[in-house]
């Protein structure tokens, strides 16, 4: 017969959310969704500056990219996509719907292989410059006309860009 060892011990990580949650005066879940939508609301300013940075960022990569020959070289679509997916991920958290919308636009426009000669930098420069025009605007959410006005052109001069290919 085998002998057995002593028996092991449990580990139980500490829920420190739980804990931090029981020091919270409120308990309520909606109570705790209200308190993060405040305070997602006071960094509004922040977020701003933050997609205000990025729109720059996307005009730097595309000026540095207009510089070369031939076709854009794999790491200056990289600056272009990561510069696009920053301002994606942000924009939309902080009620900057038009900004996300755009950015994925571009995102999938500079992502596609058969799309990465220098003529396409046009078209990230009119992402870009839409990108400006909705900070400058403050427009929120869907933008109303002005933000439909914005995303109708740029997705016609995306299908004339892409009909040309």
């Amino acid at each position: 017969m085998t002998q057995r060892g002593p028996e092991p011990e449990q580990f139980f990580p500490r829920n420190t959310i739980k804990e931090k949650a029981r020091l919270l005066p409120m308990t309520n879940v909606a109570n705790l969704y209200a308190a993060a939508d405040q305070a997602i609301k006071g960094m509004t300013g922040e977020a701003r500056d933050y997609l205000k940075a990025g729109a720059a960022e996307l005009r730097a990569a595309c000026a540095a990219a207009s510089a070369g020959d031939g076709n854009l070289d794999p790491s200056e679509c990289e600056r272009i996509m990561a510069a696009a997916n920053a301002l994606r991920d942000v924009a939309g958290s902080f009620g900057y719907n038009l900004i996300s919308e755009i950015a994925n636009s571009l995102y999938t426009l500079v992502s596609n292989p058969k799309w990465n000669d220098r003529q396409v930098l046009t078209v990230v420069d009119l992402h870009a410059d839409a990108i400006e025009a909705i900070l400058r605007q403050n427009l929120k959410d869907d933008g109303g006309a002005t933000g439909s006005a914005i995303v109708a052109s740029l997705r016609k001069a995306v299908y004339r860009f892409a009909a040309d290919r």
